[in-house]
């Protein structure tokens, strides 16, 4: 299987209660709030992690207050953001929504993004595409197909190795049990995915954006509009907008990642802003996946309908559910009180990029990760954690990392070195130690064990690139913690929910209150239903997209029975 960074998803434990506040009236911001999604400090100001969760209470509360309430409701808001009208058979998906409870009924953007650029191609063209995908496509892809309300896995290619093709057919098997319980509501389709966990589709912005612009106006890109970008362009750059910082960068010049450590500190308040490598340059460089390929792959010539269980802001799959490591329930864990740990812990493999004997591989995120947090040398500046919501907090102060590590940190790859040449493999074990594993070990891509972690009364930091198809419909600070990929902001947050070394100003009521929302969220906005309403909607919208009769394909209330 291709290799990619892995997402960090750690949890912290805590066993006492320190009183605190926190506000949930309007808030005044201190700090400066950027349209990467991230949040500068300005000195003097309260914690910015105390503003964070409040303006994103509020948030959370203003998303769940003008959710839609009936049908009517769910279409005049579509057509506010969306500027047409829903798909045909809306209604069904709206009945099957009410009848399970699922919630936020109106926070599908990302199957909007994801399929808005085919809106400017006529479908005959798209068919013919997603005909050449299926035939052609990678090795590790599998097609499904809906005909007369019946869907079934209509083909696949073999990966090479027996445990990629048991992998991929146990993919393929979970987006039929998706479908399956809707089936006799979807139109016929035939949809072509690839089976690895690492997304597929690498075209340029200009493509891109005239694919949209043309939807916009109601028009069709013909075969030779689109024949104008087939270049051989190279470079992540090129999914960017030409003013984006990574379009300006130049890959020839040394890239340090320690330089990150005397920039101005930044929080997230936007996760998946927070995400995007045009934004963020550090990330080509930071992150295994993207940063094995130095400065990016061969632009494709044509935009296929390929879906895709991770992707990431470059590229221009349809992200579907995944459902790797989902589970309906999880173990009894022990109460907030009765847990024992007051550290970070995480545990994981070596993975996120082939590990190379004259690679960068000290700079993938993993890597970095296990590596400052074992660290006994060296310093970083830290924030105070404020003892109240009113304290404004000053400067950072310079703290001994070894000291820090040893108060705060249960950090260490486990099991053995793998995914490396052998000469790395013996580095990667002379350099690191290698602890006993636990359970639900992250692997490639997305973060798989973040559901049972989010369901586990415990408080979850997360650092990733990748969003997933419940991005919109979860709020960071809410319900767990966004961590930067560099982990410039990692010691800063865990300083305020810890406390200092010796847990003073701890605000172990505020991350007690965010480890019982997430768990709260995990039961009543992740379940079976959520997904299956995810991906219901989901072939609604790209059976119309792909159907020669649009018109035809759309909802309209005079077919709406009962």
């Amino acid at each position: 299987m291709t290799a990619s960074m892995q997402p960090i998803s750690g949890h912290l434990q805590r066993k006492h209660v320190v009183p605190t506040t926190s506000s949930a009236a309007e808030v005044k911001l201190h700090h400066t709030y950027r349209p990467d999604g991230l949040v500068e400090f300005v000195p003097s100001g309260l914690h910015p992690v105390y503003e964070l969760i409040q303006v994103s209470e509020k948030k959370w509360r203003d998303k769940l207050e003008r959710s839609s309430r009936t049908l009517k409701e769910a279409v005049e808001e579509y057509r506010r953001r969306y500027h047409r009208m829903p798909p045909k058979d809306f209604d069904k998906w709206w009945r099957y929504v009410v009848q399970h409870k699922v919630q936020l009924p109106d926070e599908y953007d990302q199957i909007y993004h994801d399929l808005e650029p085919f809106w400017g191609m006529s479908p005959a063209f798209i068919q013919e595409q997603q005909h050449i995908w299926e035939k052609d496509g990678e090795v590790g892809s599998f097609t499904l197909a809906n005909e007369d309300h019946r869907v079934f896995l209509a083909g696949h290619s073999v990966t090479g190795d027996e445990e990629g093709t048991r992998i991929a057919r146990e993919r393929a098997a979970d987006q039929l049990r998706l479908l399956e319980e809707v089936q006799q509501w979807l139109p016929d389709f035939r949809a072509t995915f690839t089976a690895h966990d690492v997304p597929y589709q690498f075209i340029g912005y200009d493509l891109r954006s005239e694919a949209v612009y043309h939807a916009a106006i109601s028009e069709y890109m013909d075969k030779d509009s689109v024949a104008e970008f087939q270049n051989h362009q190279r470079g992540w750059s090129y999914a960017c907008p030409q003013t984006s910082p990574l379009r300006k960068h130049n890959f020839s010049a040394t890239f340090e990642s320690s330089e990150l450590w005397e920039a101005p500190k930044t929080f997230i308040h936007d996760h998946k802003a927070s995400m995007d490598p045009c934004q963020h340059v550090a990330h080509v460089h930071l992150n295994g996946f993207l940063s094995s390929r130095e400065e990016g792959p061969v632009l494709r010539k044509n935009m296929v309908p390929a879906f895709s269980i991770c992707s990431t802001r470059l590229h221009s799959d349809i992200l579907t559910v995944a459902m790797d490591m989902w589970t309906e329930s999880v173990a009894e864990d022990p109460e907030w009180k009765d847990k024992k740990h007051d550290k970070l812990l995480w545990r994981g493999r070596n993975t996120g990029m082939l590990f190379k004997e004259d690679g960068k591989w000290e700079d993938s995120q993993r890597a970095r990760l296990v590596g400052i947090a074992n660290s006994f040398y060296g310093h970083v500046y830290v924030l105070d954690s404020a003892s109240s919501s009113t304290e404004s907090v000053i400067s950072p102060h310079s703290a001994p990392l070894d000291l820090l590590n040893e108060k705060m940190m249960d950090i260490g790859f486990s099991g053995e070195a793998i995914q490396c040449e052998p000469a790395a493999c013996e580095e990667l074990e002379n350099t690191f130690t290698y602890k006993d594993a636990t359970t639900f070990v992250d692997g490639n891509g997305w973060s798989a064990r973040f559901k049972r972690l989010i369901t586990s009364n415990s408080l979850v930091f997360k650092s990733t690139i990748f969003p997933e198809w419940y991005t919109d419909r979860i709020q960071p600070w809410v319900h767990y913690i966004p961590i930067k990929n560099d982990f410039t902001d990692l010691y800063d947050v865990f300083t305020f929910f810890h406390g200092d070394v010796d847990g003073n100003n701890s605000h172990d009521d505020i991350a007690e209150r965010i480890a019982r929302q997430g768990k709260e969220w995990s039961l009543t906005f992740w379940r079976k239903e959520d997904m299956v309403a995810y991906t219901f909607r989901l072939f609604l919208e790209y059976a119309r997209v792909m159907s020669r009769d649009r018109e035809a394909a759309t909802f309209r209330w005079e077919d709406v029975k009962g």
